[in-house]
């Protein structure tokens, strides 16, 4: 089993919650980079929303597909299959998650600021997918430092997926 992460493994772990940090600003302030593209304000708040909803969701599933990788690395025959069953779970969540928030995105009318309340609970649903999914690593017997980079990650992670659900949510 892999003693540590290494300044690579960090390194793209940090630098993978670029887009998250970039697609949470746009969701919620577009308006500054509209200025700076000459774009239309509208559609970049959309893109945002969008990127931010579609990337939560491929790297709640990514790391779901990781769990499964590292169940079978283990010094056992056979994996658990219960271990099996919970990694497949983020993808499900992950994929109910994006559906749910693209009738959000579908489904919202001038009257709730062009989005539904789907999208805020398709959000919501990712940041407590990316928290769920860290409680049960924490209880894994991985490495001190990938534990430590997990937290960072799993956090930053929710907390940019919180901050979307809470500006296109109702107030």
């Amino acid at each position: 089993m892999v003693r540590t992460t290494g300044l690579p493994g960090t390194l793209m772990t940090i630098s993978g919650l670029i887009p998250f940090v970039f697609f949470a600003w746009v969701g919620v302030a577009p308006y500054q980079l509209a200025d700076i593209l000459s774009a239309d304000v509208i559609q970049l708040w959309k893109t945002g929303l969008l990127g931010e909803l579609f990337y939560g969701a491929v790297i709640l599933s990514f790391m779901g597909g990781a769990r499964w990788g590292t169940s079978f690395g283990e010094n056992v025959d056979t994996p658990h299959a219960l271990t099996l069953c919970l990694a497949v779970l983020p993808a499900l969540w992950a994929c109910a998650a994006g559906i749910l928030g693209g009738l959000g995105i579908i489904g919202g009318g001038l009257t709730s600021g062009g989005v539904s309340i789907f999208l805020s609970a398709a959000y919501y649903m990712l940041a407590g997918g990316f928290l769920v999914l860290l409680a049960f690593d924490l209880k894994a017997g991985y490495p001190s430092d990938y534990k430590r980079l997990r937290v960072i990650a799993s956090v930053s992670a929710a907390l940019c997926l919180a901050v979307c659900a809470w500006y296109v949510g109702p107030r």
